[in-house]
């Protein structure tokens, strides 16, 4: 279902298997398909985004959704908004898709295109007549007039006519409407919900109500999902007391985008996707850690224009009420106009945070290079910010890690006219005085983005440096690691081989080539004391608003970072083609 110029929601295990996890492969969109129309012309799909890539067991009906996005915009078609249904039983609803198109059956039925065998001329539980119940083979089927019973943690319960085959196929919702110019009356249409499928034979228990409803995902649950992720951010405190914040940029939409655990525990659930109020509507980069005094999560935010915002919550009156975010614009020191990159420390220290930018000098040619600055923000009584040159060499990225000592070691990514920029890192231990910049890029290799993060392993500190290398560079995966006890001894560069993470995976998946950016932070999970990746958005495309660093390759807008403890989590998005072809089961509607 076209649910905007360039993307198509269906079910997630029309995307990928739901037993290994794996992709589909060449996968097409067809607009407006009938099987009668010739040499009709379809659409690669460049990524997708799904609410999980294995069935997961209990949830994997609310979680079966995906959207891809295709390699063109779709013109000449009107695409349908995202909306929920009222939240009310016996609320009335339209279905349409097709399951199979007969003539890509091999081998054809001998029933043709009408089927009326025995059993399955009866009638299905919403009292309409089941001769195609078991053809896979209909050019489509539409019911215009169905129902939701039940709806129940973003999972829809409906009578709606499903057959084999109809998966990802659009739930529709309409309302009545009015239009001034002309004046009259209209009736707007959204998509409610997605078809995953019914739950087992979808005539064994017609006679007993509420037992044989079709399932699939509501609206809720992928509304405001993330089309694309150029940028990510996670906040929560070490000991899990408060909740884990994941926000995202999401710059198909323009807006922020977050989610957060319905209580302070590491295996609650998640909330879903929700817009984040901003007073602003072109995110680029966003990063956060959690306040030290009330333990909510405090947002950087820095525009395309450059441009630096915090968001802060204040104590809650109501404990189970969360506050709104107060957002803040924090001013640039004399002599520089816009924030180039940022990364707060992952841990607070009193009532004061830190974090360190690379400005942009208002006299520089180039908006892809920065001075590394220490920015120190206070809270107790007022916004305070102060600002604090660091003498460290011009660069186009930075990461900052805390180390248990308590001294501040910086990593940044240099700037370079030809070859491989250097990796240069710094440290502080006594709160004033920096180390001469060192460059541990060695072996040497071409560097589009790194970042750092710290873990415990047998009570020793350790800290990863994580560096992605473009196409070409002859690393597999593009992605590179090492790791220290101490500031100044750095070992060579290792590749980064540890398969994908996703529960009930029976084949672990590699990383995926070609990555364009790469996030490091601690997580914390239930009983995981282990490193695991995970893949937010597969790209075959950069759409990151950030400006490319020229002449070297494009780098793109690094996922934010944040201040979660128990093990370190690495988000990447891959700029590779998929080539995933559809299967005609689950060919959007």
């Amino acid at each position: 279902m076209l649910i905007d110029a360039q993307h198509v929601l269906s079910a997630a295990h029309c995307f990928a298997f739901d037993d290994t996890g794996a992709w589909q492969m060449g996968l097409q969109f067809f607009p407006n398909f009938h099987p009668d129309r010739p040499n009709p012309v379809g659409i690669n799909f460049t990524r997708y985004v799904v609410g999980t890539r294995v069935d997961t067991g209990g949830e994997f009906v609310q979680s079966d959704w995906g959207i891809g996005r295709l390699a063109t915009p779709v013109t000449g078609f009107q695409p349908v908004p995202i909306r929920s249904a009222p939240l009310t039983e016996w609320a009335e609803i339209s279905s349409a898709g097709y399951p199979r198109d007969y003539k890509h059956l091999t081998p054809r039925p001998s029933g043709g295109l009408t089927c009326t065998f025995g059993s399955d001329n009866i009638m299905d539980c919403n009292g309409k007549p089941q001769t195609y119940s078991r053809c896979y083979w209909e050019k489509g089927i539409v019911d215009p007039k169905c129902k939701i019973y039940k709806q129940d943690n973003g999972e829809l319960f409906f009578d709606c006519r499903t057959l084999p085959g109809n998966s990802g196929s659009p739930l529709f919702w309409s309302r009545e409407s009015i239009s001034l110019f002309p004046l009259e009356l209209l009736r707007e249409y959204f998509v409610t919900g997605v078809i995953h499928g019914p739950p087992g034979d979808p005539c064994a228990s017609c006679n007993v109500v509420g037992t044989n409803y079709n399932q699939g995902p509501s609206a809720l649950r992928f509304r405001y999902a993330p089309r694309f992720a150029a940028g990510v951010a996670l906040a929560r405190t070490p000991d899990g007391a408060a909740r884990t914040h994941v926000v995202a940029v999401d710059p198909v939409i323009d807006r922020l985008v977050g989610r957060k655990h319905k209580t302070g525990t590491a295996s609650a659930d998640f909330h879903y996707f929700d817009l984040v109020d901003a007073p602003f509507f072109d995110p680029q980069q966003v990063e956060a850690f959690n306040h030290s005094a009330n333990g909510k999560p405090v947002l950087l935010v820095v525009t395309r224009q450059g441009r630096l915002y915090a968001g802060i919550r204040l104590a809650a009156l109501v404990a189970f009420l969360d506050p709104p975010l107060l957002w803040i614009s924090i001013p640039l020191p004399a002599g520089f106009d816009k924030v180039v990159d940022l990364d707060p420390l992952d841990e607070a220290d009193n009532t004061t945070e830190e974090a360190y930018a690379l400005l942009h000098p208002v006299d520089s040619r180039t908006g892809v290079v920065g001075s590394a600055f220490r920015l120190q923000m206070s809270w107790l009584f007022f916004p305070n910010f102060h600002w604090q040159p660091v003498p460290a060499p011009s660069a186009v990225r930075i990461a900052a890690v805390r180390r248990s000592s308590g001294a501040r070691q910086l990593f940044l990514l240099g700037d370079a006219i030809s070859g491989a920029r250097p990796v240069f890192t710094l440290w502080n231990n006594s709160g004033t005085s920096w180390s001469s910049a060192l460059d541990i890029n060695y072996p040497t290799l071409e560097l589009v983005d790194l970042d750092a993060t710290t873990t415990n392993v047998g009570g020793l500190q350790f800290v990863t440096l994580l560096g992605v290398a473009p196409e070409g560079a002859r690393v597999p995966g593009g992605l590179v690691r090492k790791s220290s006890l101490g500031e100044a001894s750095w070992p060579e560069w290792t590749y980064w081989t540890n398969p994908l993470y996703a529960p009930l995976v029976t084949t672990p998946q590699p990383p995926p080539a070609n990555i364009e950016s790469v996030t490091a932070s601690r997580w914390q999970e239930t009983g995981a004391q282990r490193p695991v990746v995970s893949l937010p958005t597969p790209s075959a495309t950069s759409t990151s608003p950030r400006t490319p660093v020229s002449p070297r390759p494009s780098i793109a807008r690094r996922h934010g970072r944040g201040g979660s403890r128990s093990i370190t989590k690495t988000l990447f998005k891959s700029a590779s083609q998929r080539p995933y072809p559809i299967p005609r089961c689950c060919e959007p509607a």
